[in-house]
C-alpha cells in the first residue's frame, strides 16, 4: 500500500488515532460538505514544541487525517470498513493536491454524508476519487482564505 519514496503513501504518523483526538476535532472544527463526503477541519495557527515555534518544510507533515463512518447510519461493520478503506485509498492518491501553508497545523476528519446512505453500496474508487479531489480542493481554498 505504501510506496517508499513516492508521494502516494499514507504513513502511520499522518493518521489521527485515539478517542480524545477525534472528540477534540469534532468539538472545535469547521464542516465542509460534498456529495458523499463530510469533512471536519481543525486548523491551528502555529506549531509549538518546547515553547518554540517549529517550522516544518514539508507541507504534508502539517496534515493529520482520520476516517470516520457512523454506526448509526451504516450498521454492518463490513460496509463501514469498506467505506473507510475507499476513503483512505482516495485520500492517499489525492493528498498531493493539498497545499498547506507552513504556519498551519491541520487535522481533518473524513466522514460520509448520511443523506446518501442508500448509494453507499454502489460506491467505488473512481467516484470516491472524484469526490475526494473536490473536497481537497475546497480545503486548499479554505486554507488560502485564512492566510
Amino acid at each position: 500500500m505504501t510506496k517508499v519514496n513516492g508521494i502516494h503513501c499514507l504513513k502511520k504518523n499522518e493518521i489521527i488515532r485515539g478517542y480524545n483526538s477525534f472528540k477534540n476535532i469534532l468539538v472545535d472544527s469547521k464542516i465542509i460538505n460534498n456529495t458523499f463526503l463530510r469533512l471536519n477541519i481543525q486548523v491551528k495557527e502555529e506549531i509549538k514544541e518546547n515553547g518554540e515555534i517549529q517550522i516544518i518544510k514539508d507541507p504534508l507533515n502539517n496534515v493529520k487525517v482520520g476516517f470516520v463512518v457512523s454506526k448509526r447510519f451504516v450498521r454492518k461493520a463490513t460496509m463501514r470498513n469498506r467505506l473507510k478503506r475507499l476513503a483512505r485509498e482516495a485520500y492517499r492518491l489525492n493528498k498531493n493536491i493539498l497545499n498547506v501553508p507552513e504556519k498551519f497545523q491541520v487535522k481533518i476528519l473524513l466522514g460520509f454524508n448520511e443523506s446518501y446512505k442508500e448509494n453507499f453500496k454502489n460506491l467505488d474508487l473512481i467516484i470516491m476519487n472524484a469526490n475526494m479531489r473536490t473536497m481537497l480542493l475546497k480545503v486548499t481554498d479554505f486554507l488560502n482564505k485564512r492566510k
